[in-house]
């Protein structure tokens, strides 16, 4: 009897408590949202529903279009950006790199949906800190894999991506040089790393696979595809978008220029675009919001009563979250309830036909004699009841057991469900479950007194997915949900017109030092035997840098624990175009050393140009260039 009216006879009495929903509440008002989409469009146009399940069918088109870009990929710092190129140049390529990008950001979108809902609803606390735990890790592994997909294309955008993750990676100082030497020293780019980018790439997917089952672990009913139109249309909305927008090629990278005008991707480059406060921010709150399930309230777990169980399984069944089992018992099993998986939904309390389980929020007073409308409602269902009715409210309505519904009848109470939504549900099943047992499909049966009212105070008619204007309304929802994924971002500028780069990489001298003596060296094979030292401590190292007499100066100090390891530097200096007075020191800080280098000239910068002065770069002495 879904979506039936009912008309107040009069006002319900006894211990039934009149209760206003708490309009004000985020789960109210997210679930009036999702009430309001599956009115207009039935259950499949509830996209935030579907959320988890859409991020499946983009994690699908992913792979399916990088399986076929893989096999036409190069390994290379000049190759990759070639056969990217090539691809882009024939049309089943143009198509497959598009449709990888366009799920990849959609893949994000509908994660953030999946997370904001589960936020809104309070689905964070108790049993529920795995899979949102799990959530924040799948949404970083799918960030740093496509972080890793700009890089191998080593266009502009992914060569610009490496510089600044690598800059903010060296202001943190826990590498042992600096990163962006390997970026500007000729032949350190080696194929090599380019192989293991492509595999990072491809692997790391896989250990989002087993956080993607852990997500899942504590959910016996799982949605892992959409229905059947909601994922067609989405598969022909990203196939659709990829033919009528695809992903331009950016120019190759190029050490010696500073990348700008292209757009910033906003779901995988945010970083380029955010200054460093916002950026540390976006990465705390992320922090902050994953650690919520410490803060949150564990909900009250329900009991079984053994003396009442029967080892029917009717609780089993219903439980969304596999909390409830049997265990063998004298002369039937018996069922448990597991405490570390109960969410407090009390629907196992409904499920009983015998009243043999215990939830405290779900107790139901016996109503007084007399006739009268009682409604029984989530705690999260949206809008305003009926005037005069008496008001049962529970953690959701499949907790209503079948003696308090049946205690209501016997004293001629009209009693109105009005769950929070078919597909909104917060206990995903409890709706479901409701709508078969007043319909006499779903055992414990209840009497055909009893309705059931979906969206009810919405005073909208309730369309059906099936038919063709909830299949139109939920294909807008779709598209609607596609317009975050063409936004490219906003327009990367670098930081100056041009910039002047200093970089050091060398073997400071020895403060002191001490050589193999003759035995050590008898124990080393042939080769092993250098006289070289093997301790001691090198020393500081000064580093001086005036540009147009503006004077910069550093301390470049040796790696290692025991300060004998090699000393790294880089700094970038930016400069407007044109002509520069530039001087060069490097010496020792050490007394009456010699320096290792000087150096006074000009430099012509033109725009967008990058020039370098360095020392012991690609393993000489003085470079300019």
């Amino acid at each position: 009897m879904a979506d039936e009216r009912h008309q107040v006879s009069r006002p319900g009495r006894g211990g039934l408590t009149a209760d206003r929903p708490n309009l004000t509440s985020p789960a109210a008002r997210w679930v009036g949202l999702e009430n309001l989409l599956e009115r207009a469009g039935g259950a499949a146009a509830n996209v935030a529903a579907w959320s988890g399940a859409l991020a499946v069918t983009c994690f699908v088109l992913i792979l399916v279009s990088g399986v076929y870009l893989f096999f036409f990929y190069q390994v290379g710092a000049e190759a990759s950006y070639r056969s990217v190129q090539a691809l882009s140049a024939e049309p089943v390529g143009a198509l497959m790199r598009a449709v990888h990008r366009y799920a990849s950001r959609g893949f994000i979108v509908f994660g953030l949906v999946h997370l904001v809902r589960y936020l809104a609803t309070g689905r964070f606390r108790g049993p529920w800190w795995l899979p949102w735990v799990t959530g924040f890790v799948l949404l970083f592994i799918a960030w740093f894999v496509g972080l890793t997909g700009y890089l191998l294309v080593w266009d502009a955008a992914g060569f610009t991506a490496a510089r600044v993750l690598a800059a903010g990676l060296d202001r943190l100082g826990i590498l042992g040089q600096p990163l962006m030497l390997s970026l500007i020293e000729p032949g350190a780019l080696r194929d090599n790393i380019f192989l293991i980018l492509l595999y990072v790439h491809i692997t790391v997917p896989l250990l989002g696979a087993f956080f993607g089952w852990l997500h899942l672990a504590r959910v016996v009913r799982p949605r892992l595809l959409p229905p059947a139109f909601i994922g067609a249309a989405a598969t022909l909305l990203y196939v659709g978008l990829s033919i009528l927008r695809p992903v331009p090629l950016l120019e190759p990278a190029d050490p010696a220029r500073l990348a700008g005008g292209f757009p910033a991707d906003p779901f995988y480059l945010t970083y380029l675009a955010l200054p460093g406060l916002a950026a540390w921010a976006i990465l705390g709150t992320a922090i902050g919001l994953t650690a919520l399930p410490l803060l949150g309230r564990r909900p009250p777990a329900a009991r079984v009563d053994p003396d009442r169980c029967t080892g029917c399984g009717f609780c089993v069944a219903d439980c969304p979250y596999g909390a409830a089992r049997l265990q063998p018992g004298g002369k039937h099993p018996v069922a448990v309830v597991d405490p570390a998986r109960c969410v407090g939904c009390g629907i196992c309390v409904g499920a009983c036909p015998l009243d043999g389980i215990e939830l405290s929020p779900t107790r139901v007073p016996a109503p007084a004699a007399g006739p009268g409308l009682v409604v029984v409602t989530c705690q999260t269902a949206p809008g305003s009841l009926p005037a005069g009715a008496a008001v049962i409210r529970l953690p959701c309505v499949a907790a209503l057991p079948v003696s308090a519904v049946r205690a209501l009848g016997r004293q001629g109470a009209e009693i109105l469900l009005v769950p929070c939504g078919l597909s909104a549900c917060v206990y995903r099943d409890g709706s479901a479950w409701v709508i078969g047992r007043a319909g006499r499909r779903r055992y414990p049966y209840w009497p055909r007194r009893v309705a059931v009212a979906l969206g009810e105070t919405l005073k909208l008619p309730l369309a059906r997915s099936a038919s063709g204007w909830g299949r139109a309304v939920a294909a807008v929802v779709l598209a609607a949900t596609l317009l975050p994924a063409l936004w490219d971002g906003p327009g990367w500028a670098p930081p100056g017109e041009a910039a002047l780069q200093v970089a050091v990489r060398t073997e400071a001298p020895f403060l002191w030092s001490r050589g193999l003596t003759e035995e050590e060296k008898s124990r080393l094979l042939p080769h092993m035997r250098a006289d070289v030292p093997v301790a001691g401590e090198r020393a500081d190292l000064s580093l001086a840098v005036a540009v147009d007499g503006v004077p910069y100066e550093w301390v470049v100090r040796p790696g290692g624990i025991r300060r004998n390891g090699p000393s790294s530097f880089f700094a970038e200096i930016y400069l407007r175009p044109g002509s520069h007075t530039v001087t060069f020191s490097l010496r020792p800080a050490a007394p009456e050393a010699p320096p290792l280098a000087t150096w006074a000239g000009t430099l012509e910068v033109g725009p967008g140009e990058v020039r370098l002065i360095g020392y012991g770069i690609g393993g000489g002495g003085l470079t300019v260039r």
